[in-house]
């Protein structure tokens, strides 16, 4: 157990690598092929974790409930969960789009979203984004799927900064590296900036990944965060990055962006992050 973990943070690192972590997957849709796209990179995730799918289209009017897009989409989300031959069921519902989200993922263990809409660089963009507003309050872990489905993992990047949503990660990590499902091979990168993470923590993070039994590559560096994280990235060839939520106050994110805002705009890969309410 690592000493440095805050008490929930300690009750999430005892995840069991014999039992699924995500039972239940959400999956907004939107109609849109990036939905779908979103959607094809759940279908392999639930098939590894005998996940349920529960995909989740909010119509803009209830004359649209029952209308021709939402019979078509249900249709090929049927279709599509039966060829992979996984469980699952598509929701319509009527209301505020990232509202719904919210509420339903509080039932689900994992909700996977399209990352074509994270916000542009720009502060009234950051300010207006539902996209980020959604990411800081889901109640669960999030995939943010960039415009490619990344099917085949096999390689994870964990992206620790010593702070208590990274902390979090940990588990999930450790999940992914040790269960007989996934059995990952994982970078661990931190990229150092000024006194925010010890070498104690980073140590003591990696040993508590390996005490499942997996080997770790660590990688300390420094240089611009994300910038360095999306070169590692491309340099081990991982399908996937794992991190935690956002890390700086409301206003200083607006007016500063984030490392996690950065990433999910440059990157070609899946994006995990842990829960960041």
């Amino acid at each position: 157990m690592l000493r440095h973990l805050t008490g929930d943070e300690a009750r999430e690192s005892s995840v069991q690598p014999d039992r699924p972590l995500f039972g239940t997957i959400l999956v907004p849709l939107s109609g849109l092929n990036q939905g779908w796209t979103a959607f094809e990179q759940a279908l392999p995730l639930a098939r590894r974790e005998g996940s349920r799918l529960e995909g989740l289209y909010v119509a803009p009017s209830w004359t649209q409930v029952s209308g021709h897009t939402p019979r078509t989409m249900r249709s090929r989300f049927d279709r599509r969960c039966q060829e992979a031959g996984i469980s699952g069921g598509l929701l319509i519902e009527m209301g505020d789009v990232c509202r719904k989200i919210w509420e339903q993922a509080h039932w689900a263990d994992l909700v996977v979203l399209d990352a074509t809409h994270c916000p542009k660089d720009q502060p009234l963009a950051r300010l207006n984004s539902k996209f980020a507003t959604l990411l800081r309050t889901c109640p669960k872990p999030v995939l943010a799927v960039p415009g490619a489905a990344s099917p085949a993992w096999r390689r994870a990047l964990l992206a620790y900064d010593g702070s208590p949503k990274a902390n979090r990660a940990l588990a999930m990590t450790r999940y992914l590296i040790t269960s007989s499902r996934w059995r990952l091979a994982l970078t661990m990168v931190t990229v150092l900036e000024g006194d925010r993470v010890t070498m104690d923590q980073v140590n003591e993070a990696r040993a508590y990944l390996e005490s499942g039994g997996a080997a770790v590559d660590s990688v300390v560096t420094q240089g611009p965060v994300a910038e360095t994280i999306l070169a590692l990235v491309a340099k081990h060839d991982s399908d996937v990055i794992i991190m935690g939520g956002y890390g700086l106050g409301s206003l200083m994110e607006i007016v500063l962006g984030s490392t996690v805002d950065q990433i999910l705009r440059q990157s070609l890969k899946p994006v995990l992050i842990w829960r960041t309410s």
